[in-house]
């Protein structure tokens, strides 16, 4: 398979491929809904696990999670550890 190095798009093209990601344009809206569906599904059969069951985690909308949230020995540091 031939790599390619650039390609041509103009305001007129509508955009379906990004990088790997499946791109839906409504332009009446103005919204684009990116996924990796496909990647996703290529990956699973990979590593035998297309027959797995999925299990729903519900998230509240607009929900934004603090550090606050998680008990401290949850927390990560970014960084170098401090030395005594």
């Amino acid at each position: 398979m031939k790599k390619m190095t650039s390609f041509d798009l103009s305001a007129s093209d509508k955009l379906t491929w990004l990088l790997g990601w499946k791109a839906e344009q409504n332009l009446i809206k103005g919204t684009v809904h990116m996924s990796q569906d496909i990647h996703c599904n290529d990956r699973l059969t990979r590593f035998k696990m297309s027959d797995d069951n999925t299990v729903h985690t519900p998230c509240e909308a607009n929900h934004h999670p603090q550090a606050s949230d998680s008990s401290g020995e949850n927390k990560r540091t970014i960084g170098r550890p401090k030395v005594n």
